[in-house]
């Protein structure tokens, strides 16, 4: 605290991802099927658990750098763009 205020200014997200319990994304290779996609959202839904989104990578292998994410909202907007 500094004059009654909160300091992040140090704060780096690394320092807070120990906090973080769930990572709540999943991990798929680049050539996956956009279906399979929506199939991996909808269950997480069905289970009540929270999917932020999911990272594209070479293989599908975590500790491969990411190439792209895909989110719920992505999903939505590819639904309206097909029309």
């Amino acid at each position: 605290m500094e004059n009654s205020m909160v300091n992040l200014s140090d704060i780096h997200v690394s320092d807070i991802m120990m906090y973080e319990k769930e990572h709540p994304i999943e991990i798929v290779a680049k050539d996956i099927n956009i279906f399979e996609v929506e199939n991996i959202f909808e269950q997480a839904h069905k289970k009540k658990r929270k999917l932020e989104g999911v990272i594209i990578t070479e293989n599908g292998k975590a500790d491969e750098a990411p190439l792209g994410i895909i989110t719920a909202w992505d999903l939505i907007e590819i639904d309206y763009t097909v029309d």
